[in-house]
């Protein structure tokens, strides 16, 4: 069960309204959206959020997942290290938004897309995230 369920019951309920490849367009907006918030992200991160939407090689989910772990091994460092929480915080963006991104390039499952919501939604200013996502899914039910 995504944990999306248990952290926005309500939310995950409206995106299961949708069809599969409206939450996906929806997940892939939103890491649009959030991406353009994230500091100092990196060019190949930049390149796929703006070419998503057109089906992506299987090296580049790789790549994700392989930025995703290492952004988050990066954030654990810091934050062990005491570093400033501005800087381990960015990096756990980075990393929450890459794991995201690959989902929302690569998973073919429902569970897949709620998982790619959660992470987002605990990236910098959750509320806004999820406030976003709610605005995303009020536009598409009223113009069904």
């Amino acid at each position: 069960m995504s944990l999306l369920k248990h952290t926005h019951p309500e939310l995950a309920k409206a995106l299961e309204a949708f069809s599969f490849s409206e939450a996906k367009h929806m997940l892939l907006e939103t890491c649009k959206h959030v991406g353009e918030s994230v500091v100092g992200l990196e060019d190949e991160i930049k390149s796929v959020l703006q070419h998503s939407g057109a089906p992506a090689p299987l090296e580049t989910t790789r790549r994700l997942v392989k930025y995703s772990a290492w952004a988050d091994e990066r954030y654990f460092s810091l934050k062990e290290k005491g570093i400033d929480q501005a800087v381990w915080s960015n990096w756990f963006d980075k990393a929450r938004l890459a794991d995201a991104l690959s989902i929302s390039l690569s998973r073919d499952s429902f569970e897949g897309i709620m998982d790619g919501f959660y992470e987002l939604s605990v990236i910098g200013n959750g509320v806004a995230v999820i406030a976003f996502i709610q605005l995303q899914v009020n536009s598409r039910s009223q113009s069904s």
